[in-house]
């Protein structure tokens, strides 16, 4: 087995974290790309995220061992955001949506349960913390407060923002899931602000090449002297929420 990279959210010392999941129901590569597609937080985000509404920003994409890194610079912010991919189904992101009332590092990691249902699971720290705190439970902002929440295909709970009028945390559900339960590619147009989906597609067939021929695919790490601590800088706007991280695994 290929070791466990030494993502920033694994080992951090401080904060406080908070750990839960749900499911999509739809293809697991569905949910990927829409974390590839970084321009939809500027439209299906508008509502929680008002200074990015429906912005025209410039993003720029970078592969790195993990997968993905995407800097977005958007008018009128004083400074870019920074995301990550991580391959072949995650992604580590700050946030501060109007409802959160703190900032937040964030990672989740989508794993398939068969071909038409998807499970995520969900870190999210809260910085603010000088020793660590673990909760089992979504962040006090979410109206479940069990640590698995219950979906259904099509049910999304009403939110209090005017866009979509579905609450902030559901929306991507609802629109990965909007795609159908395997979304039919041979019939889409891909455009220029689909650059981040396409450099993943690239990544993901490499991957399954490589696979073919015996090779590992992307992200994985064999060699402990190259598993090294993995800080992903994510940031936004002016928002970059200080994180402890520790080397050894132990303290996650």
């Amino acid at each position: 087995a290929p070791l466990l990279p030494k993502y920033d959210l694994l080992v951090h010392a401080s904060g406080i974290r908070y750990v839960w999941g749900f499911t999509d129901h739809c293809n697991w590569l569905q949910s990927a790309e829409n974390a590839a597609d970084a321009t939809h937080l500027f439209w299906l985000h508008a509502g929680p995220y008002p200074m990015y509404a429906a912005k025209r920003p410039k993003i720029e994409y970078f592969k790195r061992d993990y997968g993905i890194e995407y800097v977005s610079h958007v008018p009128g912010l004083p400074a870019d955001k920074c995301s990550s991919i991580i391959f072949p189904s995650g992604n580590r992101w700050a946030g501060a949506r109007v409802e959160y009332g703190d900032s937040r590092q964030n990672m989740l990691i989508r794993t398939p349960v068969d071909d038409t249902h998807t499970n995520n699971f969900f870190i999210s720290v809260v910085p603010n913390s000088d020793k660590l705190i673990h909760k089992t439970q979504p962040p006090p902002d979410r109206p479940q407060p069990d640590p698995w929440i219950s979906t259904e295909r099509g049910v999304y709970p009403p939110g209090d923002e005017e866009w979509w009028g579905v609450i902030s945390g559901m929306q991507d559900r609802m629109v990965v899931e909007g795609q159908g339960p395997i979304y039919d590619r041979s019939r889409e147009n891909l455009g220029g602000s689909d650059r981040g989906v396409a450099l993943y597609r690239q990544i993901l067939k490499d991957s399954i090449d490589a696979v073919e021929q015996g090779r590992d695919p992307w992200g994985i790490i064999r060699d402990p002297a190259k598993n090294i601590l993995i800080e992903f800088g994510t940031r936004l706007h002016t928002i970059q929420p200080a994180l402890d991280v520790v080397e050894e695994t132990t303290a996650s």
